[in-house]
C-alpha cells in the first residue's frame, strides 16, 4: 500500500491514500521504525465497501451495543524486537548521518565523529544476537 504525507504535527500525521481518501493518524508514544509507523497508518485506510454494500443511510442514527469482533478479553501483547530492530530504532537521524558526512567532506569531522561515536555506543549497548525484546523492556534495559 502506498500513501503520501501531506502534513506532519506534533500530535498528527495526516496522510493520502492513491483512492483518494485520506486519514489523520494520531501520533503514538515511542519511536516506531519505518515498518511499525507504515503499519499505523495503515490502519487508518481499511479496505474500502461499495456504497452497494454500506449497511447505513445518510441521517441514520446508530446505536451499537452489540458484540465486536475483537475479543475483549484478549489483551494487547507488544511486538519483539530483534537485535537490528532495537539499534535502528535508537541509531541517529540519517538526515543528520548525511549532514555529518557532508560536513566531513567538506574537512569539519566533528559531527562525523559524534555520530559515529553515538553508532558505536549503540552497538556495544545492543550487540548482535541480544535477545528479542519488547519496547518497554528495552527501555528499561536502556535505563540499567
Amino acid at each position: 500500500m502506498k500513501f503520501t504525507v501531506r502534513e506532519i504535527s506534533d500530535k498528527d500525521i495526516t496522510v493520502d491514500f492513491p483512492d483518494g481518501t485520506w486519514a489523520v493518524v494520531p501520533a503514538v508514544k515511542g519511536v516506531l521504525s519505518k515498518s511499525e509507523l507504515c503499519e499505523w497508518v495503515l490502519e487508518f485506510n481499511p479496505p474500502q465497501v461499495s456504497w452497494e454494500q454500506m449497511p447505513f443511510h445518510a441521517g441514520d442514527e446508530i446505536v451499537f451495543d452489540g458484540p465486536t469482533n475483537k475479543p475483549a478479553d484478549e489483551p494487547y501483547v507488544e511486538p519483539k524486537m530483534g537485535y537490528k530492530e532495537m539499534r535502528k530504532s535508537l541509531y541517529p537521524d540519517l538526515n543528520k548521518q548525511m549532514d555529518a558526512a557532508y560536513w566531513a567532506r567538506q574537512g569539519d569531522t566533528k559531527q562525523q565523529e559524534e555520530i559515529d561515536a553515538a553508532i558505536l555506543e549503540i552497538k556495544t549497548t545492543i550487540p548482535k544476537g541480544l535477545k528479542p525484546m519488547t519496547r518497554a523492556e528495552l527501555s528499561e534495559f536502556l535505563l540499567k
